[in-house]
């Protein structure tokens, strides 16, 4: 049975996901569950559009079905078609084209077709065995038809099953993601040799339903190869997601201020997001969360904190290029001067610790400032 919808897939390169041409990094979709799970009771509002898509699909197996049953079912996933831009990736995908094809595949029409084949069928399933043994088929039996209606029901059966099981996946994955927070902790280091482990701990015994191929995509002005994925369920996608996320390190944590989860892209043990504390808890000041913890006495060691970080990061580099004579002594002055001020002015302000320090701090940026001032 092809269990895989065309409309659901994502392509994956270099640590980063492709949806609908837009690109993000691996394990934004497990991060942002987390997040929006309980918005607006997402995963629950879904779940209850099930009354005539259950019913379908017991008929289906059974072999039979009321054409009427069809367009309700429609009804139930428009509905929900409704509600899901409110969760990614589904914001990214193309809802009015998946609308329309639900609208086409569960119609009246369409299950009066399948009714057709199931009568059809047991005609050639009733044959006197006299007529099987020469293989005399019956009038009914039309060999285009049936293969049509059987593809017809695969489809219908893997778009059922496919929106039937979204609230339960969210529920699953979301309850997976907050253990494999709940242990990170417990680990040595925050790489993939010690957080893979971990995850197989949590979700090894779930069974993750892909389907990939390697397709040529454009880059820009050039072609590149991307592994595309198409999913069965949204578990199957969060999972896939996750996992891409974790080979490339990078796992979903939580914010104690906010408390919000954020994506963490290397091994730091960062415990504040870059994000703004709640204006309840800073009096209106607009404050990131680090700011705020380190008012409260809650200040992240200097491996967490992403600002200090950075600045090791260059005066190691500094450092280097003088025992190395790549660097004057004058310029290591200078440029260690320069990177101070930069990591004063990044603890101090906190548009700029978001937006500009990691720039400036950059290589190329960085020297030709020095450069400047020498």
């Amino acid at each position: 049975m092809n269990r895989f919808l065309s409309f659901f897939s994502a392509d994956y390169r270099d640590g980063a996901v492709y949806i609908s041409g837009k690109k993000f990094p691996a394990g934004q979709f497990a991060m942002q569950l987390l997040n929006q799970y309980y918005k607006g009771d997402t995963a629950a509002r879904i779940s209850v559009y099930k009354r005539y898509n259950w019913k379908v699909i017991d008929t289906l197996n059974a072999g039979y079905l009321n054409p009427e049953n069809l367009p309700e079912a429609a009804n139930e996933i428009q509905l929900i078609l409704k509600t899901l831009p409110q969760v990614q990736p589904f914001k990214q995908l193309d809802i009015p084209s998946e609308e329309k094809r639900i609208s086409a595949l569960l119609s009246e029409d369409n299950g009066n077709r399948i009714c057709d084949y199931f009568r059809r069928r047991a005609k050639v399933g009733e044959m006197e065995s006299e007529y099987a043994v020469l293989d005399m088929l019956p009038p009914e039996y039309d060999k285009e038809l049936f293969a049509e209606c059987e593809k017809l029901i695969e489809d219908i059966l893997s778009t059922l099953r496919f929106y039937d099981s979204i609230g339960n996946d969210m529920q699953i994955a979301f309850d997976g993601l907050l253990k494999f927070i709940g242990n990170l902790e417990n680990a040595k280091r925050l790489d993939e040799e010690h957080l893979l482990p971990l995850a197989e701990k949590i979700f090894g015994n779930h069974q993750v339903l892909t389907q990939t191929d390697y397709v040529s995509v454009q880059n820009g002005k050039k072609p590149i190869m991307v592994r595309r994925i198409q999913f069965a369920d949204y578990y199957s996608f969060i999972l896939t997601d996750f996992y891409e996320g974790l080979h490339y390190g990078h796992y979903p944590r939580k914010c104690p201020i906010c408390k919000r989860y954020f994506l963490m892209e290397d091994a730091r043990r960062q415990q504040y997001c870059n994000g703004y504390a709640p204006m309840k808890l800073t009096s209106g000041k607009k404050m990131m969360c680090r700011k705020y913890a380190a008012q409260q006495k809650q200040k992240e060691t200097a491996e967490g904190n992403p600002v200090l970080a950075i600045h090791k990061r260059r005066m190691n580099y500094i450092r280097t290029g003088v025992c190395r004579g790549v660097l004057k002594p004058e310029v290591a002055t200078a440029a260690k001067k320069y990177a101070f001020e930069l990591k004063e002015e990044a603890m101090m302000d906190d548009d700029y610790a978001r937006h500009g320090y990691e720039k400036d701090m950059e290589l190329k940026a960085f020297f030709a400032e020095v450069q400047n001032r020498v």
